[in-house]
């Protein structure tokens, strides 16, 4: 039977859900939460000045762990308006189930709200990968919850390999900025691609000093992807076909011959 919690209705679903599960899970006040949800922008800042001052991959490991990073993460639906996740996240679902995908795997699951909506409104077989610690228990959590026969896969930052690949789909929303090797990053997503599969990333560009744990900027985002051999197809979706890059060049030789 499947979760009211997370069947999309009406071109919408419950953002919230999300709050009331950590506050179960971590035994807090929901007053509370909503409180330190708030000030999550600073309470990320300082927790990653004392944890990281060198940016050293075990500094950051233990930075993702903490119990203070999940408030972040909690933002982005709690202040759904302001981050545009419900239509980020509805796009997403419906991405999958165009391409009727049968592999499908979160890169950075975080609350693990994504993995839900995909299992409940696709028919792909869905897996979640994160840094261990308190965001990856709270998706377990939450998978086990509502008896949603997740795929958890613990990362790791200097990874070489990703169980359960190749995938049709990866996504991955607001992660990579946060990666300490992009590239290496890049070529392990194209490394666990079926072909042709489909990269869905969505990259903040907020590179700031109140966020210093975004680390890459956009446009190395955008010409490590390129330089891997991905095709653009949409605004955030990237393929490792060839045969479009084929096609598009015919079809740019093609407009030349008219033009002459």
């Amino acid at each position: 039977m499947k979760n009211n919690s997370f069947i999309i209705k009406n071109n919408s679903f419950n953002p919230l859900v999300v709050i009331d599960d950590y506050c179960q899970f971590s035994g807090g006040k929901k007053s509370e939460v909503i409180e330190k949800i708030k000030k999550s922008i600073e309470i990320a800042s300082k927790t990653w000045e004392k944890t990281v001052p060198k940016k050293n991959t075990k500094n950051l490991e233990k930075f993702y762990a903490s119990k203070t990073y999940i408030y972040d993460l909690l933002d982005a639906f709690y202040d759904f308006e302001k981050t545009n996740k419900i239509k980020t996240c509805l796009d997403i679902v419906r991405f999958i189930k165009r391409k009727k995908a049968k592999k499908v795997l979160e890169f950075g699951g975080g609350t693990g709200q994504l993995c839900l909506l995909l299992h409940f409104n696709t028919d792909a077989s869905v897996s979640y990968l994160d840094l261990p610690g308190n965001t990856f228990e709270l998706a377990k959590w939450r998978f086990k919850k509502y008896k949603a026969p997740i795929s958890l896969i613990k990362g790791q930052i200097n990874a070489d390999e990703i169980a359960h690949s190749p995938f049709d789909v990866i996504v991955s929303d607001a992660v990579l900025e946060h990666v300490p090797n992009l590239q290496k990053t890049i070529k392990l997503l194209k490394k666990s691609l079926k072909l042709p599969g489909y990269l869905y990333l969505l990259f903040d560009p907020d590179f700031g000093k109140k966020r210093p744990m975004h680390l890459c900027k956009i446009t190395d985002f955008y010409n490590i992807l390129k330089k891997e051999g991905f095709i653009r197809i949409g605004e955030y979706i990237w393929t490792n076909e060839k045969s479009l890059e084929n096609s598009l060049k015919e079809k740019v030789l093609a407009f030349k011959k008219c033009l002459k």
